[in-house]
């Protein structure tokens, strides 16, 4: 390897289609044309949909793979389950006490203890 010396980067710079060191580019874009009179204005864009933080149920402590196929029989999605089955409901399919841990879930009244070495965090019921 050598080191590149000034002469060096004068010529890279040339054979890269620059001009020498130090002087400005010539180079200049075209100036802006009128829209045609045809062009309609850019449209507003759609709000969105508000952002709703999810816990997955397999984070939910007691939900392994035989309860999420049953609660996944009676609700068809994990979606449903998170976001339209009450807690009674809930209740009638895995009981009232893992019913508290998906709602609590649901609520956000659980805290996650983060993971390490790519390690998912727990779930640390309040």
């Amino acid at each position: 390897r050598r080191v590149l010396g000034v002469r060096d980067r004068a010529h890279l710079l040339a054979a890269a289609g620059g001009g020498r060191l130090g002087t400005p580019a010539t180079h200049q874009e075209p100036p802006v044309t009128p829209r045609p009179a045809t062009h309609q204005a850019p449209r507003a864009r759609r709000r969105r949909p508000p952002y709703v933080h999810q816990i997955p149920l397999a984070f939910v402590p007691g939900v392994g793979r035989r309860t999420l196929d049953r609660l996944l029989a009676a609700f068809g999605s994990e979606m449903a389950v998170l976001h339209r089955a009450t807690r009674e409901e809930l209740a009638e399919v895995v009981g009232p006490a893992l019913a508290e841990r998906i709602d609590a879930a649901r609520r956000g009244a659980v805290a996650i203890a983060s993971g390490a070495g790519g390690i998912y965090g727990r779930l640390v019921l309040d």
